[in-house]
């Protein structure tokens, strides 16, 4: 399968290769990004759809702007937004002055503050768009990869 390795932070325009896109940075692509397979070594943002024949893993977060993600499965452990983002989500409101404590890390959260029930409870809610829902899945541990 044919690669293109792309170390751009910013592109403008789409993004559409026919094999694997590895991004080695962190990327904020204007458009659509299209390809075979997609790796992102950090995290990968469009401003368009990001779509895959195959799979999309990344190190980071994968975040579409149209929320039009479309592969196999989809691979992180990382959220997209900030924050303050998720202090205000319903479910996480519990928690939201320890989300908003800068000295903590995400990893405090996955691994010592919300326990397993609680956040499959969490990933419950039914506000959750189907993204959010995966991206949150991955994060706590409870899947490793989601189906979509």
């Amino acid at each position: 399968m044919k690669e293109k390795i792309i170390r751009a932070k910013n592109i403008k325009g789409d993004v559409i290769f026919d094999g694997k896109v590895i991004f080695k940075n962190d990327c904020v692509v204007e458009g659509s990004i299209r390809a075979r397979t997609i790796i992102a070594e950090q995290s990968i943002e469009a401003g368009g759809s990001i779509e895959a024949g195959g799979s999309i893993k990344a190190g980071g977060s994968i975040f579409s702007f149209i929320f039009d993600i479309q592969a196999k499965n989809l691979t992180t452990k990382t959220l997209p937004f900030y924050r303050k983002y998720w202090a205000e989500m319903p479910p996480l409101k519990k928690w939201r002055d320890k989300i908003l404590d800068e000295s903590l890390c995400w990893d405090d959260y996955r691994n010592e503050m919300i326990t397993k029930a609680e956040a499959e409870k969490i990933c419950k809610w039914n506000g959750w768009h189907p993204l959010l829902r995966a991206h949150l899945e991955m994060f706590f541990g409870l899947k490793d990869k989601v189906m979509l």
